[in-house]
């Protein structure tokens, strides 16, 4: 003969005590939510009964103690048959153990020049301070890095040097990772002769000393991973604009520039007398966009004209506006995958008349 859980028991005085505490308390019993009535339901014990332990021991059903323990959510009962409360089957959180994938690369969130962000993202640009204390704030920043990363700069130089820095900087506008790299290379180690190493004994390069200082300037706010900010564009200025009705970019000339709406631009396309109101980020000089990959190739087809003449590649998509795509959806009609190795190889191999057209 089977003998009954011993959960049973618990869950009909449960029962009867809650009966109880409704017919004489009802204001208590609609307070208790149902979560806190299962709790109770199968709250454990503190001091077993013979009965308890005689039961848990002739449990037969299951062979496994480890199964006996995830069957049943009763602290004291081993027979789930007779058990009518299993225990959800959800593992646990493991500590240390998070959920985000990580970046890839070493495996910390860097990349290989020990700047933390995305490996994908190429820009790296200097943040423009307006008004002195901006300035004052930036000039002491640069300081702090430059003391924490290079300790080998002389103590009297450290103060010029981030002075200099942020001057060439703002002048070269350099927009990358190498590039930040090869200045601060050439003011420290070539203007001034200076030995970023310690001693002789010192194992760390000068490259890892720069790639550290680009690092920390990274990380302090003084750089940022955004694109160098266009120049404003004038009435009567050409540029290349999209059309609305084919979602691509045609040569225009800017008409307007509204004051109250500085993200629109009015626009005249050259093939059509067609007056666009356009937003400034589907708006870019032809200046900026004219100098695409001025590489030259081989003697060939033209792939518009078909004449054989020397070839240029031209970029479809002009080169200043692929940080927008990057990541994000492509320009309607067009197939292929987000990325700048995808952006930078979408073009055609024209010749010098039809790529000035």
């Amino acid at each position: 003969m089977e003998r009954p859980c011993p959960c049973s028991f618990s869950v009909v005085s449960s029962r009867r005590h809650q009966r109880a505490v409704r017919s004489s308390h009802p204001s208590v019993a609609t307070r208790r939510s149902r979560l806190q009535r299962r709790r109770a339901h199968c709250r454990p014990r503190r001091e077993r009964s013979t009965f308890t332990l005689l039961a848990s021991l002739n449990a037969s059903s299951i062979s496994s103690p480890l199964l006996q323990l995830q069957s049943c959510c009763c602290d004291y009962c081993h027979d789930c048959n007779s058990c009518r409360r299993p225990a959800p089957m959800v593992g646990k959180p493991i500590y240390g153990c998070s959920s985000k994938p990580k970046a890839r690369g070493n495996g910390s969130g860097k990349s290989s020049s020990g700047i933390e962000g995305d490996e994908t993202s190429c820009w790296l640009t200097i943040t423009h301070a307006h008004g002195e204390k901006q300035q004052m704030a930036q000039h002491t920043t640069v300081l702090a890095a430059i003391n924490a990363e290079i300790p080998a700069v002389p103590a009297d130089m450290r103060d010029s040097i981030a002075a200099s820095l942020i001057e060439y900087g703002a002048a070269r506008q350099p927009d990358c990772i190498e590039g930040w790299c090869e200045l601060v290379h050439e003011l420290l180690c070539e203007d001034l002769g200076i030995d970023l190493r310690a001693d002789e004994f010192d194992e760390t390069s000068e490259e890892e000393y720069i790639q550290q200082l680009v690092a920390s300037l990274t990380k302090r706010g003084v750089l940022h991973r955004k694109p160098p900010p266009s120049k404003p564009l004038q009435a009567g200025e050409a540029v290349l604009a999209v059309l609305q009705e084919d979602g691509e970019w045609h040569e225009a000339t800017v008409e307007e520039v509204s004051a109250t709406l500085p993200r629109m631009l009015v626009v005249r396309f050259r093939q059509w007398p067609k007056l666009q109101s356009t937003p400034a980020t589907e708006v870019i000089a032809v200046s900026a966009s004219v100098d695409d990959a001025q590489e030259e190739v081989q003697h060939g087809a033209c792939e518009l004209c078909k004449c054989k003449r020397r070839l240029t590649f031209h970029h479809l998509i002009p080169k200043e506006t692929h940080h927008r795509f990057v990541g994000n959806s492509l320009p309607a009609g067009l197939d292929g995958e987000p990325t700048r190795i995808f952006l930078g190889s979408y073009g055609a191999n024209l010749c010098r008349p039809c790529h000035s057209q």
